[in-house]
């Protein structure tokens, strides 16, 4: 497959911007941003599973030669406008935590509003798509379904390094002991409880795992 895109269609309108002024954006600027940028990035990762692809799938054959199955093009273009997303978006995050620490200073907000601007900080950006649940697993008993996106693990965001290790430490160490987690589900926040334990089948949890 071969075709043309602007880089920018595939962003969802998310405004030009200059990374390095975020410094002087207020709350408001910053979460309006912020919301643009997860909108888009959960088009982009919707343009990946239509093309049957991640983030690290090869584009290649085996032979070496372009895949002819895919857009490739296209591919390439969403995996960068996710990269650069995904690093804007943590500066974001950096900078709402700022200004938030710089509101509660001042020890004038109200409990209502001081919960309000904390929810700004959430993110609801997926880091993981669940590829499979095993019937009457840990997984399954604690409501988890096939295709079902981890936005939250445990402290785990999106913007957590070393994703992989630090799931399977948080599984291990709490063997028996409830892990709470938000899973994405058509569009719906999940917020989840998933014990690990050992049962019939392999693994503690009885779930596979992707990382998107």
């Amino acid at each position: 497959m071969t075709s043309s895109y602007d880089i920018n269609s595939l962003t969802l309108g998310v405004p030009d911007y200059d990374i390095t002024d975020i410094s002087t954006f207020d709350l408001t600027r910053l979460g309006d941003l912020k919301k643009l940028i997860e909108s888009s990035l959960t088009h982009l990762f919707d343009t990946l599973k239509d093309q049957n692809v991640d983030m690290d799938t090869s584009l290649l054959t085996e032979d070496g030669f372009p895949r002819d199955d895919i857009d490739i093009v296209k591919v390439r273009l969403t995996r960068t406008s996710i990269v650069r997303l995904r690093n804007d978006h943590k500066k974001i995050l950096e900078a709402l935590n700022l200004r938030l620490q710089e509101h509660y200073s001042n020890n004038t907000i109200s409990d209502s509003t001081s919960k309000d601007q904390g929810d700004v900080v959430e993110s609801a950006i997926p880091f993981a798509r669940i590829s499979e649940v095993v019937r009457d697993s840990p997984a399954d008993k604690a409501g988890l379904q096939s295709d079902d996106l981890i936005v939250t693990f445990e402290k785990l965001t999106t913007t957590s390094a070393n994703l992989l290790q630090n799931i399977s430490r948080i599984v291990l160490e709490n063997e028996n002991q409830p892990i709470k987690l938000t899973a994405k589900r058509h569009g719906e926040l999940l917020e989840l409880t998933l014990t690990p334990k050992k049962w019939e089948g392999g693994g503690l949890l009885g779930c596979r795992l992707n990382l998107l």
